[in-house]
């Protein structure tokens, strides 16, 4: 088990695994700027489909980009690639969904919380 799923087990969230071809997070460059990047595996295995609740199978992935707080002084990034699926009764595709980041959105729960606890501060 990696550094970072402890980490993710430690925080209860729970669907996401480090990308074993890529376990460590790295130091690149992301927007123009230095960065700590991890990638990341999302898939639930018990994912359903949001219009007729029955499982779906595996679709290929989605490359999702999750903003973590800052590290050090880094930006600090989550490549996540998100599994989708395909219903296999009405043919939609859906991704799976984690309780980190809403959504439709890039920006994950304990950055806006944070943001938030320095609002509170001032």
């Amino acid at each position: 088990m990696s550094q970072f799923d402890n980490i993710l087990s430690h925080l209860k969230i729970k669907g996401i695994i480090a990308d074993p071809s890529q376990p460590d997070a790295t130091i690149g460059e992301f927007k123009g700027k230095s960065a700590l990047i991890q990638h990341a595996i999302q898939s639930d295995p018990h994912a359903q489909c949001p219009d007729c609740q029955t499982r779906g199978i595996k679709y290929g992935f989605k490359m999702s980009y999750i903003q973590m707080p800052d590290y050090l002084h880094l930006s600090s990034w989550i490549f996540l690639k998100k599994q989708r699926y395909q219903c296999k009764q009405c043919g939609r595709t859906y991704l799976s969904t984690t309780n980190f980041v809403d959504k439709h959105c890039y920006i994950s729960n304990f950055v806006k919380h944070s943001l938030i606890q320095k609002a509170k501060i001032k």
